[in-house]
């Protein structure tokens, strides 16, 4: 390949059979003079160091090079002494024109020289300055090809070297700063200038439960995580401003129904990504307010508490008392009257109302002042027996159907049975007001690891997201006769055993209650409050 490019060479720049001989004539009259040209160029010209041969002095490195334009014989030696040089040039990153002057200075010397042995023959002096030309042509051609060669192929490593390293470097900035994000303690989801998903770090996809894949969807993840209808609307409306560039000021708090299926309260704040004061997109940072929230709601109950903490007690002094001397009297009173006298209905609903106003002062006394636990092991399913065997002669549940569909695998756990049978009783007495006209409640159970899990579920009316809201807010109620406090009592025994109690509902739909229980006993027992209140030297 590099012979048939060569030969193409020559033939375009004119050197052939005549220059050759042309040059080989001169070369036989000039033996002394080469000698004297090569020792006038070292004196007049030095080398540069591509040209530099082992063990040769500069004088002996003219030499060659003006023997070998003299010999005509341009084979594959010649070709690789010229790319040698080149590429010896490109390496020591000499410029081109220092090679170009070498050549140049080679060809005056000759032409002189040429002038000097044929200045008798205008013909020969003519043949051998055409052919010292073509040669010295020739050289600059494969000296200054090799050495663009070279340099493209310097310059083209040293870009890949430097793109390599600056690929490498963003790599690296890019790995920590996903570093960082990934360990923040807020989660951060990021979106372009189109409210295209570009980034979420681990802790976003472990407050809402969804990797950046899933999120990229948003309309797709917003009705996974938000199915209540106007929380949706709510995200809705917060996510899609962002997306579209105007992301709402201050904190935005959400219920987020998490894809495990708990909820979790999020705080979030949105701020435009301002690059050289050009919109490129939006940042989003989420906090989990959730245990925030909790004890914010529990102050707020605790300090309702205190305030009918005072009232019933003031109540059960001057109320219950007086109450309960009334009864007695109109028990007395009907007692005396003959059976078939018309006034005992009016006595006997009497005191049911009476009998329903005590049952309110004594809810009230419970909600204020809760019993101390007292739990001993005993298994779930028996509490709820003892309530079904209860409420069976209740006029209410003649039209009811019960199913029971208890875990075969259900473990003892301690529990305040006298107390949990309140809450049961409660819920199934609410589910059949529900359904007054008759249905079906269905009873689970199962268990895990950790805890045990009991569901209510009935056919009922349902209940609207609002009233599912507030359902377990102390005298909220949905009865024409209700005190507001069932929910509450039950929520306060609940979370008393270190528990949990969740209410499902859709209009029309029925209701499911389900309460979860640790199967190792995490509440507040009446022994230990004892024992704490023996070790307070302030509680004497």
């Amino acid at each position: 390949m590099a012979t048939k490019r060569l030969q193409e060479l020559r033939r375009r720049i004119g050197v052939g059979q005549a220059q050759a001989k042309a040059l080989i004539e001169l070369s036989r009259d000039t033996s002394d003079d080469v000698d004297r040209a090569a020792a006038a160029l070292a004196d007049r010209h030095p080398l540069p160091a591509s040209f530099a041969m082992e063990d040769a002095t500069a004088r002996q490195i003219w030499r060659e090079w003006l023997a070998e334009a003299l010999s005509g014989n341009w084979d594959a030696r010649y070709l690789r002494r010229r790319r040698t040089i080149a590429r010896r040039h490109a390496q020591l990153g000499l410029g081109q024109e220092l090679m170009c002057a070498v050549v140049a200075s080679a060809e005056d010397e000759l032409i002189a020289l040429a002038e000097r042995v044929h200045a008798r023959s205008a013909r020969k002096r003519r043949a051998a300055h055409t052919a010292i030309r073509a040669a010295c042509r020739l050289d600059r051609t494969i000296l200054l090809d090799r050495y663009y060669r070279y340099r493209f192929a310097q310059t083209r490593t040293m870009q890949s070297q430097a793109r390599r390293r600056l690929e490498a470097e963003v790599a690296a900035h890019q790995s920590f700063a996903n570093t960082l994000l990934d360990n923040a303690a807020v989660g951060v989801m990021a979106v372009d200038r189109h409210g295209r998903l570009t980034h979420t770090n681990r802790k976003m996809q472990q407050l809402l439960g969804y990797s950046t894949e899933e999120l990229a969807d948003r309309r797709g993840w917003l009705l996974a995580a938000f199915p209540d209808p106007q929380d949706h609307q709510e995200a809705e409306l917060y996510f899609g401003a962002v997306a579209a560039g105007g992301p709402p000021e201050g904190r935005t708090l959400l219920t987020v129904r998490h894809k495990d299926g708990s909820q979790r309260v999020l705080e979030f704040w949105s701020t435009p990504l301002l690059i050289e004061a050009q919109r490129h997109g939006a940042v989003t940072i989420a906090f989990d307010v959730t245990d925030r929230q909790r004890l914010e709601q529990q102050l707020i109950r605790a300090e309702r508490l205190a305030a009918i903490g005072e009232l019933a007690a003031s109540l059960a002094h001057e109320v219950r008392n007086p109450l309960a001397g009334i009864i007695g009297a109109i028990q007395v009173m009907r007692s005396q009257m003959p059976t078939e006298d018309s006034r005992r209905e009016v006595l006997e609903e009497v005191l049911h109302q009476m009998g329903r106003l005590d049952s309110t002062m004594r809810d009230l006394l419970i909600y204020s002042r809760p019993k101390p636990l007292e739990p001993r092991r005993c298994r779930i399913e028996q509490v709820v027996d003892r309530v079904l065997t209860v409420v069976a002669a209740e006029p209410g549940f003649r039209r009811m159907q019960i199913i029971k569909n208890y875990s075969a695998e259900m473990p003892e756990i301690e529990l305040d049975p006298d107390q949990m049978e309140q809450v049961c009783m409660n819920i199934v007495l609410n589910g059949a007001q529900a359904m007054e006209s008759g249905g079906r409640i269905t009873i689970a159970s199962h268990a895990d690891n950790s805890q045990v899990a009991l569901s209510f579920t009935d056919d009922g009316a349902g209940m609207s997201p609002f009233q599912v809201r507030r359902a377990f807010e102390p005298f909220f109620t949905t009865k024409s006769r209700g005190t507001g406090l069932g929910l509450c009592i039950c929520k306060r025994i609940v979370e008393a055993h270190g528990g949990s109690i969740r209410l499902d509902s859709r209009p029309r739909e029925g209701t499911r209650v389900t309460i979860s229980l640790p199967t190792q006993f995490v509440g507040v027992g009446r022994s230990q409050r004892r024992t704490e209140s023996s070790a307070d030297p302030d509680a004497a």
